[in-house]
């Protein structure tokens, strides 16, 4: 992604899937209008950016080049995850029943997403933001003209 791809100085960034949570999703895949961008989250300390607690959680965010592979990978993941959580959640599943602990595709799935994750080293973007909730999904969303944000590279 270079700056030509912006339209404006916003961006916007829809979360399909996420594997690692804490506060925010921290790992995933996001749409951004038409691409897929693989992503990396960290959450900033809110009083470095002066955003108000009701707009989100502020957060740095690193975009990658997203490989049809990754994806896949994550909708395999994610699928496998929602079944089961159907099943805890109409009690016929334990907790230590969840995938991570007893599923060996999820495993191997988890496996090569770290491998996939660890291999990509060069970001095309850099920036901060907001990450919340929209109509049950989350979305990561930067103003590109604030002194905290880079421009995608």
């Amino acid at each position: 992604m270079n700056s030509g791809d912006l339209k404006d100085e916003s961006m916007t960034l829809t979360i399909l899937f996420f594997d690692k949570f804490f506060d925010i999703p921290l790992r995933g895949v996001a749409r951004a209008e038409t691409r897929l961008i693989a992503f990396s989250a960290s959450v900033i300390e809110r009083d470095a950016n002066g955003h108000s607690r009701a707009s989100g959680v502020p957060t740095r965010i690193l975009g990658f080049e997203c490989n049809e592979d990754l994806r896949l990978l994550f909708d395999k993941k994610d699928r496998i995850f929602r079944e089961w959580r159907q099943r805890f959640d109409d009690k016929q599943e334990e907790t230590s029943s969840h995938p991570l602990y007893s599923d060996k595709v999820y495993q191997e799935i988890s496996h090569r997403i770290d491998e996939l994750f660890a291999s990509i080293v060069n970001p095309v973007f850099e920036t901060t933001g907001m990450m919340s909730v929209v109509s049950g999904t989350f979305v990561f969303r930067a103003d590109l003209t604030s002194p905290l944000s880079s421009s995608p590279r």
